[in-house]
């Protein structure tokens, strides 16, 4: 009898929510002709726990229910068939010989249009849309919210910018000469403070409605489309905000690592790899919450995964992403990664993928890239190069010894080999978690041209920071100076950056170099597929070449205090041993003939040579 009359209450509280459509369904449709026919889905009504529902239509196959802690979640584990059509499928339960709707679910088409990825063709540009640009005002206060309104005064507080603003300026971007767009998460972060940077989310299926809709989404995207531009998007598998309905009610406990007392994470990526790691710090490490608002999930739980897993799916396919950002990638447990690199790559063959490893030795960095059988780490196709960040820092801002200053570029590079793909990894100045490059380098413009010029020459798919192209500067303590508002993305703006006519001279002249960099690199075969090849750096001057069978570029750079005539007969295996050099940027054209030629470095400049074939 207490069945039966729990089973009475589960329907008529089911039927109270749904006629007042407050029947959840996590993931909100899904699509026909998906590789894997299993699909779960969460339902979240309350009392909804205890039905045992079913589809109406063929097509939908209901092959458990899975009750849960909490009476009012309950999964389903269903399966689409391969005949199933495009359309709305009805579930309903039973109960005292009564039949009760539940809740409606749309199976739509699947995409046509597969991933575009990423390659060393590509210039990303990764922008924070809450400080790019307001282009909806009405959006800026949205009822049930927990920070409402706009406050630009504060590092904390919401700014204003959303989708619309950035759709807006596409047209930067595209003079800009950049390919892909990465924005910092756009799903839901309805958290009481910092709800701005997108990584406490509170809903994985839902946009954040202080940034748009999901018509806003999916027209940028289209619009990137249009241009031949590709979106990426910003995974946060490793943990969620405390405020997210799946951390508030849990429907497992077992999806999230609970401490008796609140633990951090250690933030020690070297865990993964260390044969001599204790293991209460990998303990720590890997279940250890990211901050305190920020609980870690437990991706162990096979329910949990396939949760996660799906939600990023069904982002791919309804917003047309083509490339992954994955946030804190070490921090997640590595065969939870693995499963989750083979399910995108198995439904949407072609994605790029880029997992963020913040670490300090490129033996570990490049541990998250290899083959998963020969280290611990999931391998991970490309990862953000941070090493690589840190040294070029070294080159523009130290003088050279034995081992810093440009040396420790080099030092840097000469690793490669511990990568399986270096020209897969992410290459940047800056972002959105350290100091602004502009003043880095001690707000020197000429060293900021050549880190520029090194980043869109080197190995690798260059990321540039939004606010770079004018000289946006800060440093990341707190991170929040360098998540500052792009001048001219709000209405009443003084500066008005958006307008190339109005920038100052320096601005000018970094707008127009990335401008002719971004635009050599499209047509350039040596910059898209050649291979890296660098010479010892002697005095602060290091040159590098990058060749192909079609086309070969010589770079000098002179990170040095004086000038510096460099012996062109050294780099003969590049160049030969006579020829012309033509400057990419200038135009100008170098002779050298067999013997003693040389070329003129100026102190602080970089010079990027064509190497002219003979005729």
């Amino acid at each position: 009898c207490y069945s039966l009359l729990c089973a009475f209450l589960g329907v008529f509280c089911v039927a109270q929510a749904a006629a007042s459509n407050r029947v959840q369904v996590d993931p909100p449709n899904w699509f026909t002709g998906m590789a894997d026919s299993s699909l779960h889905l969460l339902v979240r009504a309350p009392g909804v726990g205890s039905l045992t529902p079913v589809c109406r239509e063929k097509g939908i196959r209901v092959a458990a229910c899975v009750r849960t802690a909490s009476p009012d979640y309950l999964l389903l584990k269903t399966f689409v068939d391969a005949s199933a059509t495009p359309g709305t499928y009805h579930f309903y339960t039973v109960a005292e010989g009564k039949t009760q709707d539940l809740f409606a679910f749309s199976l739509l088409p699947h995409p046509k249009q597969a991933p575009a990825g990423l390659s060393q063709a590509d210039v990303i540009y990764l922008l924070m849309p809450d400080r790019f640009s307001n282009g909806d005002a009405s959006n800026d206060s949205v009822r049930g919210m927990q920070q409402t309104g706009v406050c630009r005064d504060s590092l904390f507080e919401r700014h204003g910018g959303d989708l619309q603003g950035v759709l807006n300026h596409l047209d930067h971007l595209s003079q800009l000469g950049v390919t892909a767009l990465w924005m910092n998460p756009f799903q839901e972060n309805n958290q009481p403070r910092e709800s701005y940077h997108g990584y406490a989310i509170t809903n994985h299926y839902r946009v954040d409605p202080r940034l748009g809709r999901q018509e806003e989404l999916t027209a940028l995207s289209s619009a990137l489309h249009k241009r031949s531009m590709k979106l990426v998007m910003d995974l946060v598998p490793n943990h969620c905000g405390n405020r997210h309905y799946l951390f508030r009610d849990q429907p497992f406990p077992s999806w999230f690592h609970g401490w008796e007392e609140f633990t951090r994470t250690n933030y020690r990526a070297a865990l993964i790899h260390d044969t001599h790691a204790a293991q209460a710090d990998r303990q720590v490490f890997g279940e250890g919450w990211f901050d305190r608002h920020m609980p870690d999930f437990n991706q162990q739980d096979s329910l949990l995964s396939r949760y996660l897993i799906q939600s990023y799916l069904w982002w791919i396919a309804t917003a047309g992403i083509d490339a992954l950002r994955i946030d804190t990638y070490a921090y997640s447990d590595q065969n939870f990664m693995q499963q989750l690199l083979l399910s995108v790559q198995k439904e949407f063959r072609g994605i790029g993928v880029f997992g963020e490893v913040w670490d300090h030795t490129v033996a570990i960095q490049s541990g998250f890239q290899r083959d998963a059988a020969a280290r611990k780490g999931a391998a991970v196709p490309g990862i953000t190069d941070f090493m690589l960040h840190y040294s070029i820092a070294s080159a523009l801002t130290r003088e050279q010894d034995w081992t810093e200053g440009v040396a420790k570029l080099y030092y840097t590079l000469s690793q490669d080999y511990l990568y399986a793909a270096p020209e897969k990894n992410v290459v940047f100045l800056d972002n959105h978690d350290v100091s602004r490059f502009f003043s880095v380098v001690g707000e020197d413009v000429s060293r900021m041209a050549m880190g520029l010029t090194f980043l869109l020459t080197t190995r690798g798919i260059p990321c540039l920071y939004y606010g770079t192209e004018i000289l946006m500067k800060n440093f990341s303590n707190p991170d929040g100076k360098v998540r500052g508002d792009f001048p001219g993305g709000w209405k009443g703006d003084a500066v008005q950056a958006f307008d190339s006519t109005r920038l100052n001279a320096d601005q000018k002249m970094i707008f127009s170099l990335i401008q002719k960099l971004c635009r050599y690199r499209k047509s350039s075969p040596a910059l898209q597929e050649g291979s890296y090849k660098h010479f010892v750096p002697e005095k602060g001057v290091y040159v590098y070449a990058r060749e192909h069978s079609k086309q070969s570029l010589l770079v000098m750079m002179n990170t040095g205090k004086k000038p510096a005539e460099v012996n062109l007969q050294r780099f003969r295996e590049v160049c030969s041993e006579e020829g012309q050099l033509k400057n990419i940027l200038s135009g100008e054209v170098v002779s050298y003939a067999r013997g003693s030629s040389s070329c003129l470095l100026p102190a602080g400049q970089v010079q990027v040579f064509e190497v002219m074939k003979k005729h």
